[in-house]
């Protein structure tokens, strides 16, 4: 049934950008207070540079996510090979772009990082005009990136925000972690809002049918 696998397909998309993009947000606005709390004893440098690196990867989370999501969908129409392919060819542009960048002062360690993500880049569109030729799926944005993207935004604002408050009166462990945490409920206050995931949604997902319950008391939560 192709229709029951285009549903499925916007829903793994769905679902698959609105974890990464959150976590992509939340590396980039606290890169540096993460690697602070593994690399701090090496000093301010070690930490500068992990930072940045750790800002590149989580860009790279985006299309990591949605080659998962599409390579499900690939395997279960029967082209299993299509995404094996795709990824071989993302890896021999990563070697690439890896080798070129390393060899670059300026970018130096950041090479393999930036490598990484453009393969991924490459895969994702890849997986994604197959998915497109074997399903003739019409992707819904809005709910896909710009619902999701929205809520991220705001979760980045009040996590940079409660950061800067915090960390101005305690240490930056316990800022990192009072920030990851306002960060988690904002972003699950917003996505519901903006109706990014909704409440059936909920139902549907494992452990998760209490809480629906509970939401759907709420008038302004669909």
């Amino acid at each position: 049934d192709m229709d029951f696998v285009r549903t499925n397909t916007n829903l793994g998309l769905r679902y698959a950008f609105n974890i990464s993009l959150p976590c992509c947000a939340g590396m980039i606005i606290l890169a540096r207070p993460i690697m602070q709390l593994f690399y701090g004893s090496r000093g301010a440098e070690s930490v500068q540079v992990a930072a940045l690196a750790l800002q590149i990867y989580a860009v790279g989370l985006l299309f990591i996510s949605s080659v998962h999501a599409m390579n499900g969908v690939l395997q279960g129409i029967g082209h299993a090979g299509i995404p094996v392919r795709n990824l071989l060819i993302g890896s021999l542009v990563k070697v690439a772009v890896t080798y070129i960048l390393t060899g670059t002062r300026s970018i130096n360690v950041n090479g393999a990082a930036i490598g990484t993500v453009v393969a991924y880049i490459i895969t994702a569109v890849l997986d994604l005009a197959a998915v497109r030729k074997y399903t003739a799926v019409k992707l819904d944005l809005d709910h896909i990136i710009i619902r999701p993207l929205i809520s991220a935004l705001v979760m980045g604002a009040v996590v940079f925000g409660v950061f800067r408050l915090v960390s101005g009166h305690a240490g930056n462990t316990v800022s990192t972690f009072i920030s990851i945490i306002a960060g988690v409920v904002i972003y699950f206050v917003m996505v519901l809002l903006t109706g990014s995931i909704s409440i059936s949604d909920l139902e549907s997902m494992p452990k998760m049918g209490r809480i629906a319950r509970m939401l759907r008391k709420i008038p302004f939560i669909k």
